[in-house]
């Protein structure tokens, strides 16, 4: 049987390239961990996230672009917000290509979304490219934050552990007794 060093080490970059592909933040969570650890090498796991989720946003914003009118006219409950969307988009493009993709669950929505607007092609690529470098670096810097807190912290866990679980036991028993007196 092989061990987390093992899969990490053969498939840990495949794993990011299909993640990334899709949503990606808990796969690259996951790398800067493995980043830390000295599995995985931070230059490729950021080469490799960029150039994933570029292409999938890219393939996102082409589907809205090929397909997006017919969709949204399939369904007239969403025109009025989709409408909505597209007025915002039109006016603050830039900014919305970036932090859309921290937005989660949402990260393929947005980009087809940005294609059924009048958006010119380049602009949603270079936004994209400059959204694909700032969101890899900083989801990625978030597990190799993880991993720097689980290295310090791993100690005291157990004991803040029990703390908490006393203190959510104190507020329940304190609300338990004000249902009591009040009832």
């Amino acid at each position: 049987m092989h061990g987390w060093e093992y899969w990490v080490g053969h498939y840990g970059y495949l794993a990011i390239a299909i993640g990334t592909l899709l949503e990606g933040e808990t796969v690259l969570v996951l790398a800067g961990l493995a980043i830390s650890q000295g599995q995985l090498l931070y230059l490729k796991v950021i080469l490799l996230s960029v150039i994933c989720s570029f292409i999938g946003d890219q393939f996102w914003f082409w589907l809205g672009r090929r397909y997006g009118d017919q969709l949204i006219y399939a369904w007239p409950r969403l025109q009025p917000r989709v409408e909505r969307m597209q007025r915002l988009i039109s006016r603050y493009h830039a900014p919305l290509i970036i932090v859309n993709r921290f937005l989660y669950g949402l990260r393929a929505l947005g980009p087809a979304l940005f294609g059924t607007t009048p958006l010119p092609l380049w602009v949603f690529v270079f936004f994209n490219l400059v959204g694909a470098v700032f969101w890899s670096m900083v989801v990625v810097g978030v597990g190799m934050g993880l991993h720097e807190f689980w290295s310090r912290f791993a100690a005291t866990l157990p004991l803040a552990l029990v703390a908490v679980l006393c203190l959510i036991a104190v507020v329940l028993w304190w609300r338990r007794g004000r249902r009591q007196r009040a009832a």
